[in-house]
């Protein structure tokens, strides 16, 4: 069997299955549903600035998000942030190991 190579992959630290968000407010589906639907529509331009806007989009408040971060395979260089400071993102160049 043969499977196409996904466009993007979203990965999440909650199970995805809807359950009771009042019962359990981290969930996070809603949060889950407005990263596919933001991926879906987004350029063919999309780089790591874009995947930060979803990220930031989605971050939880009730759990609150710790890390964030953005792999760019063309650069080989990881980008991250802490405690949702989205304006002291860090990175980490895989090519100057």
């Amino acid at each position: 069997m043969y499977f196409e190579k996904p466009k993007y992959k979203v990965m999440t630290n909650f199970s995805p299955y809807k359950m009771d968000s009042e019962t359990h407010p981290w969930m996070g589906w809603d949060r889950y549903q407005k990263a596919l639907s933001m991926l879906e529509a987004a350029n063919d331009d999309f780089d790591v600035a874009d995947c930060f806007a979803i990220l930031r989009e989605v971050s939880q408040t009730v759990c609150p998000t710790v890390v964030s971060m953005v792999y760019d395979v063309t650069e080989r260089t990881v980008y991250w942030c802490e405690k949702r400071s989205w304006e002291e993102v860090q990175k980490f160049d895989f090519r100057e190991v």
